[in-house]
This record gives C-alpha cells, structure tokens and sequence, in this order.
C-alpha cells in the first residue's frame, strides 16, 4: 500500500494536529508487514495514524465498463444508553440525618421513591424545595433526587412506549430530568456534598445520554467535557472514554472531522480496550466513507472488523459499507467476501445491530454486480433474478429486474431481446431520469441496436436524448 511517492504526497498527519492533502495512513497493511490478521491489539495500537485527509471525492469510480452507482448503506447515528437500574438508582437515595421540616420532606420523599410511588416522590420533593429553597443545606441533594424521580418516570413510560425516545411524555419526563440533574452536578457543583461528589461521572455520563438522545449536542458536549475536568481533578477514569466518544460525536455532527479525529486518538491512547477501539475505528471510516475516501476506509473497517473479533462480536453494518468501499476499489474478490461474511453473520449470536432488510437487498444486489463486473454473466444472472425474488417489496429489486432484462441481450450473451424489452418497457416511459431509469434506457438503446432500427424507435432514443441532455 506504501510506495515512495506515496510517502511523498504526506504533508502534515494528525499526529501533529495538521490537515495533509492525499495520503495515506502508516504501514499497517503494507504488503512487507505483517497482514492485519496477525497483529495483535497492542501492536495495532503502536502502528496505526489516523489520517487528516477530509477532501471530499467522486462517489463512483471507473472501475468497469458496465455502469454502477453507490448503494445507500445508511450510516446510523451512534446511540448511547442510559446506564441506571432500578437497585442502583434505589442505592442513591440515601436518609439524610437532621431535624426540622426540610429534614422530612426529603425523607418522606425518600421513602416513597424506595416504594416505587416516584411521583408522589417528585411532588413531596419539588414542595420541599419551593418552601426552603437554597435554605436548606442539602438543596443540591434534593435537586438531585428531583432529577433521579423524574429519570424513574421517564424510564417507566419509554418501556411503555417500546423504548421510544421521540414520544413526547418520554422527552418531557427526561428533559425535566436533565434540568434538575444539571443543576445539582454542573451549576451547583461547587455546594460540596459528600454523598454526590462519588456519583458525578455516572450522573454527568446519563446527562450526556439524554442531550444526545434529544439531539442536544452542544449541551451532550458541554456534560461530557464537565466530566473528564472532573476526572482529572480527582484521578479517576470511569466513563472516560464514553466521554470522549460525545464529544467526538458532537464534533462529528458539526462537521469538525479534526478535532473528532483527535478525540478519537486520544481516547484510543488513553483507554486501550479492543472494544471501544473497534468503535472508534469504525467511526473514523464512517467519516471517509461519507466522504467517499475508500482508501482510508478500507483501512479503519479492516481495524474496526478485526478487532471486533477479539472481542467476539460481529457488526453486519459494518461489513456492508466495508465491502462496498472495496467494492470501488476495484478488489472484487474481498468485496464478495465483506458482504457474504455480513450477511451470513446477520443470523449469528454475537451479531448486533441486525441489518435493515433494505440493506440486506442492496447487499445481495451488489454481490450480483460483482459478478457482472467480473464479466461472468451466468452468475450476475442467478443472483440478480435471486434479488428480484427475495425482496420483492424493496427498491434494490427494481435494479435487479433491470439488470435481469439487460443480460437477455446479446452483449451479455443473451438471446431474448424482445424479453429483454418488455421488461425494460414500463421503465423508459417514466419522465422521471434517476440511475435506474437510466440503466433501462441504455440497455433499451442496445437493444435497438441488436435487432431493428425503425425510425420509431429511433425517434423515442432522439426525444428522451434532447430532454435529458446530461
């Protein structure tokens, strides 16, 4: 993968917190290196730079005579998840020793959160603080638990609605959670309390769950930055690198690729575990591959995929863009493999994130294309009829019925244009000009040109022409 002039081209690399124009990354799959397979984690570690090359480049590239288009492999957003139980949020609310009235209310509120009755927990709460309001010693306590009742109803009603984030009761509770969270660990942090200063990671981490859940990424950010100041105050380390994986996401969603790319380095330096590393990786190659840069991708899903097999986990998603990255690389071979390896993994145990039928369509439509680019038509055949068969409700099976029609034609060693032209028929006489359509109008002209030119014919060529003109 590394040649001389290829070095040549490198201008400045992440490392140095620079942006390079076209290179590409260290010799990890350099053919006189060991192969990515028998590397292990921490060899990975020492070898591997992430490349600062965001250009943006062509999405199709000349790599056959046939014509092919990117399939829409969806790259999802991350999710991250609430890490809360009902016995842990339970061991949180703690008796708080004194007397007078702001003594029981918090009490009282207490024993009805442990009940299970977190409403009238909030509501004996939220009174307490409106009478004794930051008279009281443990307001910021009190805040807290306000938070934690409002995160019990929330929770409760997200089961209720099939783990549904955007229902609104779910984001009113959580958003009423956030408030109250935020206001005991970020804007009253400096009110010392030693039963909350230990829960400050695990708190700052859901907050950070529930902004970026809301799309609130500014505020997502603003959580996870206030907890990695906390832990290099105190020396601790937990949930750091779920921290630095906000902020890299909320630099993502911004567009700011560098100083993503720099959260993720860190990250992967700071807190080597083979796990949120692959995560990583795989994030990195999600960029370029929006980015359609299917060099660098290659290289960080190979990592993200090898890895994720330390671990004995398996991301079907993963391998789809993967093999379509290498797809237009113009390696067929590997690209046969990538999608195979999701799809059969789709149905194993440790897959997760099962794929999209949509996706598995397009995955199987481009193992059909593969063979076409390959010039073996038989198999191109099978497998394109096979896709108009097995998903017949999808978009892919339109492009496979198309594919079917053109490889009836004598180019393609067929021997049935007229076939070949029913199917195409209903496909040329839309308006509408998108890659399927035209597929269908090329293979329909060919197939003008393999029987009969009447002036008919001719004439329909000549219009849809001079009013598609690109």
């Amino acid at each position: 993968m590394k040649t001389s002039n290829s070095i040549a081209k490198i201008t400045c690399i992440l490392a140095i917190f620079c942006i390079s124009t076209k290179i590409h990354s260290k010799e990890i799959l350099d053919k006189k290196a060991r192969s990515l397979a028998q590397m292990s984690f921490d060899d990975i570690l020492k070898n591997y730079l992430f490349v600062a090359d965001f250009t943006q480049q062509e999405a199709e590239r000349n790599i056959s005579d046939e014509i092919f288009w990117r399939y829409p492999f969806k790259i999802d957003r991350s999710l991250f998840d609430l890490d809360v139980d009902k016995n842990s949020i339970d061991k949180l609310v703690v008796a708080t020793p004194g007397e007078g009235f702001d003594f029981h209310h918090i009490n009282k509120g207490r024993v009805s959160f442990l009940e299970g009755n977190y409403e009238e927990a909030k509501n004996t709460w939220l009174a307490g603080r409106a009478r004794f309001k930051t008279k009281f010693p443990f307001h910021r306590r009190n805040d807290f638990y306000i938070g934690l009742a409002f995160l019990r109803l929330g929770q409760e009603k997200w089961e209720a609605n099939k783990r549904d984030w955007q229902n609104p009761d779910v984001i009113s509770l959580y958003t009423n959670a956030a408030t109250f969270l935020s206001g005991a660990f970020i804007r009253k942090a400096n009110n010392e309390d030693p039963h909350l200063e230990p829960l400050t990671p695990t708190v700052l981490y859901n907050l950070a769950v529930i902004y970026y859940r809301q799309s609130r990424f500014a505020a997502a950010f603003g959580a996870a930055t206030q907890g990695l100041d906390f832990l290099r105050k105190t020396g601790r380390s937990n949930y750091r690198s779920m921290f630095h994986r906000f902020i890299a996401e909320a630099y993502i969603e911004n567009n700011s690729y560098l100083e993503a790319f720099q959260t993720m380095d860190t990250a992967i330096r700071q807190d080597p575990d083979p796990k949120t590393a692959a995560d990583f990786f795989a994030r990195s190659g999600d960029i370029y591959f929006q980015l359609n840069n299917y060099e660098l991708a290659d290289e960080s899903y190979a990592i993200a995929n090898r890895l994720d097999q330390d671990v004995n986990r398996l991301r079907p998603d993963r391998f789809f863009r993967h093999g379509e990255v290498l797809f237009w690389l113009k390696r067929f071979g590997e690209a046969e493999s990538a999608f195979y390896y999701g799809i059969n993994g789709s149905l194993r145990k440790e897959s997760i994130s099962p794929p999209k039928v949509s996706e598995l369509a397009y995955a199987n439509l481009r193992i059909a294309d593969i063979h076409l680019a390959k010039k073996d038509f038989e198999k191109s055949k099978i497998s394109y009829f096979n896709v108009s068969q097995e998903f017949r409700n999808q978009e892919a099976r339109e492009f496979a019925t198309v594919r079917t029609a053109c490889l009836e034609l004598p180019e393609y060693k067929g021997n049935n244009v007229a076939h070949a032209r029913k199917i195409l028929e209903p496909y040329v006489e839309k308006e509408s000009v998108n890659p399927l359509a035209e597929l269908a109008w090329s293979c329909f002209v060919a197939s003008i040109a393999s029987k009969e030119r009447t002036p008919a014919m001719l004439e329909r060529v000549r219009a849809f022409a001079e009013s598609h003109p690109e």
